[in-house]
């Protein structure tokens, strides 16, 4: 703060000031800065007459005061903050002059646009325009059951064109051989209704080694059914020329797997056809 105070006379252009060195700390085109009321003045310096004596460019309009202190304001630094006042303002302007050109790009263009942001850089992508054009339809579920309905419909076309089987397969519920004669090889059917409960009908040929008992195993989790909640009811029967010589028994059941034996009392191997039939709540 400058050394002293100074006196205002209302609509006079003297400055008085007590104990101020106006000749070492204003010149002319210089401000003075001044608080008046809760009001705060700039004051342009016209000439500094004396240490004590300053003439302004524009009488003082403000209410006569004495005893205030006061601010020296170089002309240059005022000049300053004009002029970077002034830049401000012109940034603000083209950032909104932009601003506007970009969202007039999203709402009226069509196709591809190309917006600048605000760091020099630029983006480009589909305008709202472009994008409404193209889902225009896509979620309207009459015009999708309409495409399934029509035999010219790409959904009509992809499902008629599967096989049977392979519409099987997909559903986890594929068997090897054809639907009509499933008991002239290996197969598998997996099935579960609206209450949960899950059919297994899977057959496949076990060779039965003579004069022995050969192991069977057979895990539905693994061959591609889900595990049962619990131990599921399971009916395991065995197949061959020769029944009267082997029989079949269940050792372990859980509610993944079931194993067991096939006696043989051939003096040669026997070629045994197992068929399980597995139902239970699924898992």
């Amino acid at each position: 703060m400058p050394a002293g105070t100074i006196t205002l006379t209302n609509n006079s252009t003297t400055v008085t000031g007590s104990g101020t060195s106006f000749t070492s700390e204003l010149k002319a085109n210089d401000f003075i800065v001044v608080v008046v009321g809760g009001v705060t003045y700039t004051l342009g310096v016209q000439s500094v007459s004396s240490a004590t004596g300053v003439t302004l460019t524009t009488a003082y309009g403000g209410p006569t005061a004495s005893g205030l202190a006061w601010t020296a304001l170089p002309n240059a630094a005022l000049v300053g903050i004009s002029a970077q006042t002034a830049a401000d303002t012109a940034k603000a302007i083209r950032g909104l002059n932009l601003d506007k050109a970009n969202w007039q790009q999203v709402y009226s263009t069509s196709g591809s646009i190309t917006v600048s942001l605000p760091d020099g850089s630029q983006y480009s992508g589909p305008s709202w325009n472009s994008i409404a054009t193209t889902l225009s339809g896509k979620t309207d579920k009459s015009q999708n059951l309409n495409d399934l309905a029509s035999p010219s419909g790409a959904l009509f076309n992809l499902i008629t064109a599967r096989t049977p089987g392979t519409v099987r397969n997909d559903l986890g519920v594929n068997y090897n051989n054809a639907a009509a004669n499933p008991g002239g090889g290996v197969y598998r059917l997996f099935m579960v209704d609206a209450s949960g409960r899950q059919y297994i009908t899977r057959r496949f040929n076990v060779l039965a080694k003579a004069s022995s008992a050969t192991a069977f195993s057979y895990d539905w989790v693994g061959d591609g059914a889900a595990a049962y909640a619990g131990y599921p009811g399971c009916s395991v029967m065995g197949e061959s020329g020769n029944s009267a010589d082997f029989k079949v028994g269940v050792e372990a059941l859980t509610n993944q797997k079931v194993s067991g034996f096939i006696h043989n009392t051939r003096t040669t191997d026997l070629s045994v056809w197992l068929t399980f039939i597995v139902i239970g709540m699924k898992a």
